[in-house]
């Protein structure tokens, strides 16, 4: 069992936790919360707890006896300690599943300008923070990782409801929606009143890579980087790569269009198409040469681009191949410079593009 043990100035404010889905845990004895009084451990016959800090400033420092003191009373072997401070680590959905993977959990909550740093030092304690803004205690973010945690303990929550949550799969989740049908004149999409699992399925997760971009682009970056792949093209693919290409390459590329055509139909076996799930994205087109591996080309959508996956595609096969080509406009000097980078130089050109190469070049 999960115990979780609350070393605070404040342990009223911690009746909170005495609610809803917590309390239901805590009467099932899935985990357990011990609320300790710091003051009860302080030698100083009115209880203070703090003192002023050496080196002069604002503000007054919580002492290190009462804090080591309440702290040795739990007589634990080997917890894990959190210390709830501003200058710590992020607080993320995966470190409350690692937190929730320990039988003895300890947080001291700070207070005023913070702690003795010699505390930290002998709890051997991890400092985390749940935001970039300054609260006047830690017992609000004690109560914010318990919650998190306490999510990921065995029977505490459904495991479908885990699995459907926020960060949970990498994205934010999707809109939900319940009775009635009609609100205001606002209406549940179609979608969700067909009983189509699968197209179901498919409107959540588009949502879900929509919210995540637009509110966390860090988390969509990864999660697209981390999610796609390449599928072999197939003759039903045919009609995507011509829309791609009349679209996005016919008019900068200033070929005809019946010679793109019947590249892509010669060549359908060298194309790959871009993947995010069922979801395709763009195409390559990567053709085995004499000396090489040529790049032919390459297109990502619009609301997929900058997020690492054209980068990601050469850099592995830049790592597969010993010799790569590829051709990018004079006018894409980022890309250039990318490719530079990589260790591509430049080996011909023409009216709008350099072919590049690269060598991989064997240690000995």
């Amino acid at each position: 069992m999960v115990r979780i043990n609350i070393l605070t100035l404040f342990p009223e404010m911690f009746s909170a936790l005495n609610c809803s889905v917590i309390k239901k845990a805590l009467e099932k004895k899935l985990f357990e919360i011990n609320v300790v009084d710091i003051r009860d451990f302080s030698n100083d016959v009115h209880k203070k707890c703090d003192d002023y800090p050496y080196g002069g400033g604002a503000g007054m420092v919580m002492m290190a006896q009462p804090i080591v003191d309440a702290f040795k009373s739990l007589n634990l072997t080997s917890p894990k300690v959190i210390f709830t401070s501003p200058r710590g680590k992020l607080f993320n959905q995966s470190m409350a599943k690692e937190f929730a993977k320990n039988e003895d959990i300890v947080i001291l909550c700070g207070h005023y300008e913070g702690v003795d740093q010699r505390v930290i030092e002998i709890l051997g304690a991890e400092e985390i923070s749940i935001g970039d803004y300054i609260l006047t205690g830690g017992e609000l973010p004690a109560m914010v990782i318990i919650d998190a945690l306490a999510r990921n303990i065995e029977g505490v929550i459904n495991n479908q409801s885990l699995e459907e949550e926020s960060f949970s799969t990498g994205l934010l989740e999707y809109p939900q929606f319940t009775r009635p049908e009609i609100f205001e004149n606002k209406a549940v999409p179609n979608v969700l009143l067909s009983g189509n699992h699968k197209d179901i399925q498919s409107w959540r997760f588009d949502k879900a890579l929509e919210i995540t971009k637009r509110n966390r682009k860090d988390l969509f970056v990864q999660y697209c980087k981390n999610n796609y792949r390449l599928i072999d093209a197939k003759s039903k693919d045919f009609e995507r790569l011509v829309s791609y290409k009349k679209n996005n390459v016919f008019d900068y590329a200033n070929d005809a269009n019946d010679k793109e055509v019947k590249k892509i139909k010669e060549n359908i076996k060298s194309y790959k198409i871009i993947a995010i799930k069922d979801k395709k994205i763009g195409f390559v087109c990567i053709k085995k040469i004499d000396d090489g591996i040529l790049l032919d080309e390459m297109y990502i959508d619009e609301d997929y681009r900058n997020n690492k996956i054209g980068t990601d595609i050469i850099e592995n096969l830049v790592k597969e191949n010993k010799i790569v080509y590829l051709w990018v406009c004079k006018n894409n000097l980022k890309a250039i410079k990318l490719y530079k980078n990589l260790g591509f130089e430049i080996v011909e050109e023409n009216s709008s593009k350099y072919k590049m190469k690269y060598t991989r070049k064997d240690k000995k």
